[in-house]
């Protein structure tokens, strides 16, 4: 399936994020942060995800110990052309002011 627009918005305290890919891609150059709203986000275009229809997504963060976050997806496909939209909540640093995010979902799944 071909993706139109999406938008990976990361929410909440951010000391530093190191790594960020989607579907095997580094996009870590297209980091946003809003230290302000305490957010950062990656918008992509026009790209596609693989032949599994699984759209896989992989961020590494250093954070204060206990912090949760919010992984939001916003976005649209290419065609038949659906929204997407979709929230996982409560990720949670366990240990040492780092948090690997596996966000790996069926596209069927949040349309």
């Amino acid at each position: 399936m071909k993706i139109k627009k999406l938008k990976i918005t990361l929410q909440g305290p951010l000391w530093s994020v190191s790594h960020f890919e989607i579907e095997g891609v580094d996009v870590l150059n297209l980091w946003k942060e809003d230290s302000a709203k305490g957010e950062g986000s990656v918008t992509v275009s026009d790209f596609d995800v693989s032949s599994d229809n699984i759209l896989d997504i992989f961020i590494r963060v250093g954070a204060p110990n206990g912090s949760s976050y919010n992984v939001v997806l916003a976005g649209q496909t290419a065609t038949p052309s659906k929204k997407i939209d979709y929230t996982e909540e409560g990720l949670v640093v366990k240990k040492s002011g780092r948090l690997n995010i596996l966000l790996s979902k069926n596209i069927d799944d949040i349309i």
